[in-house]
């Protein structure tokens, strides 16, 4: 696997584990000092939050990635990001006028004055800042990257206990303390760009039609795919809401939320990190290599996937009694079930990588939609007679078609390997891990968490190094590279 991939892995997961730990803090403090509407509504405004972001961008932060390595950073600033600004500010204002309007017909917590104003005003500045950290991933520039997100986990945290836990402990109360953190993270992020003349090298007379109209065009797509994958994560929160009211939301949204937080630590940095290293790859070293990485990443996923799904079952209750309370714990069994919803899902800018490579945008926007029409129809269908665990497994389906479509159409342009025998193994192994670990039950949850991450941790890992040559080769081959590394 490639050094860089594995230097920039880390240290995206670094600000993966950063953003975990923040998750982590906050969840128990909004799960116990909001009720559980309250909590189902805090989640409402983070993925309408979201959504809007995405709309607001029109995909040109993956433009940004993609042509970085066709253009001058003064072309790219004059051509993609300067415009996408423009772009940011009359998408917010449309939106602004649209929320206000569907005020006038609708009594969602939502659609009330303050929240359209502090949700557009939020999804403007995450938009802002996502075409900023697109030019910063393009760079590789990985170290800046984990210190903002670092950053603004500090402020955000910070931000959100004082307002919690000393001044007004509502759903409205939680987007003010984000909004205030985004302001500020915002202003540091622009002020080290502009010190660093990361955002000052574009010249507006550089600025050509037949250039922004081709980023554009592979834009839109993209932005349709994004839209898509977001309606895709988040309509089952929608429906539940619906049908099943702001209780049972609150609940599914705990669950939904601690599984992709775990998700996230583990595998974020490699998701975020693996599409420049490929596209670089690629102009670099051709074909070949780009399957070469591809295949070796596919192996890491067979290897760990089974593991964390497994891990997640052992933990899920002890977890959410600890962290949050007896109610939300009552639905643990959902964290492992949405967990491979998510891996699923991160998995799909390796089999997206072809058609990325290619510029086939609309081809990934086709399968997005297709497994967003799924997930739709299965949720309307099971939520009401099955409930949150329905939407769960539903996550799952959705997200194995989309992985499926992507896989099968991306090896007409790469052909990556994968391992079957590892996967097939790595299951074993676990299932070892959990039958063993199961019988730990002692009287408290807390170190019945501590003891099965402890247990089931080991014994996953004693079997890969004795078992697995190759994973025992890496592991030795980065512990000389790292005692080298001391020493010089």
């Amino acid at each position: 696997m490639s050094k860089k991939l594995v230097s920039q892995s880390a240290l995206y997961s670094l600000g993966s584990l950063f953003t975990s730990l923040a998750g982590l803090i906050t969840f128990p403090i909004l799960t116990k000092n909001l009720t559980i509407e309250d909590y189902g509504a805090v989640g409402l405004f983070t993925i309408t939050i979201g959504i809007i972001a995405s709309i607001n961008k029109l995909g040109m932060q993956h433009s940004i990635i993609r042509f970085k390595e066709d253009f001058s950073d003064t072309i790219l600033l004059s051509n993609i990001f300067y415009p996408s600004i423009i772009i940011i500010l009359i998408s917010s204002l449309i939106i602004f006028l649209m929320g206000f309007s569907l005020g006038k017909i609708s009594e969602s917590i939502l659609f009330t004055p303050k929240a359209i104003i502090i949700i557009t005003i939020i999804a403007a500045l995450e938009s802002t800042r996502s075409l900023i950290n697109s030019i910063l991933v393009s760079k590789q520039l990985s170290i800046p990257i984990t210190i903002f997100s670092f950053s603004y986990r500090v402020l955000s945290l910070s931000s959100i206990i004082t307002i919690i836990l000393f001044i007004s402990n509502s759903s409205h109360a939680f987007i003010v303390a984000v909004l205030i953190a985004d302001i500020l993270i915002t202003l540091i992020i622009i002020f080290w760009c502009i010190r660093n003349k990361i955002l000052t090298s574009f010249r507006p007379k550089t600025f050509e039609l037949s250039i922004f109209l081709s980023v554009i065009a592979f834009g839109l797509p993209m932005l349709g795919t994004e839209a898509a994958n977001m309606f895709h994560a988040f309509i089952d929160r929608y429906l539940i809401s619906f049908y099943l009211g702001q209780q049972e939301l609150g609940i599914y949204s705990a669950s939904y939320n601690m599984a992709n937080i775990i998700c996230k630590t583990l595998v974020g940095g490699l998701a975020i990190a693996i599409v420049p290293i490929y596209l670089k790859v690629w102009n670099e070293g051709g074909k070949y290599k780009t399957e070469k990485l591809l295949t070796s990443i596919n192996s890491l996923y067979l290897l760990l996937t089974p593991p964390i799904i497994g891990g997640l079952y052992l933990i899920s209750e002890p977890l959410l009694n600890l962290l949050a309370t007896e109610e939300y714990a009552t639905s643990h069994h959902l964290l492992p079930i949405i967990a491979t919803g998510v891996l699923l899902f991160s998995t799909n800018v390796i089999f997206a990588a072809g058609l990325q490579i290619q510029k086939k945008p609309k081809r990934i926007l086709q399968f997005v939609i297709e497994s967003l029409i799924i997930n739709i129809i299965l949720n309307i269908i099971f939520i009401p007679r099955y409930g949150i665990t329905a939407a769960s497994v539903i996550t799952v389906l959705s997200y194995l078609w989309m992985s499926i479509r992507l896989g099968l159409e991306g090896r007409k342009i790469l052909t990556t390997q994968f391992n079957i025998w590892l996967g097939f193994r790595s299951i074993i192994y676990t299932l070892i891990m959990v039958a063993i670990t199961m019988r730990v039950d002692t009287s408290s949850h807390f170190t019945n968490f501590i003891a099965r991450v402890t247990l089931g941790g080991s014994i996953f890992i004693i079997f890969t190094l004795v078992l697995e040559p190759s994973f025992r080769l890496a592991c030795s081959e980065a512990i000389r590279n790292r005692v080298k590394y001391n020493k010089s």
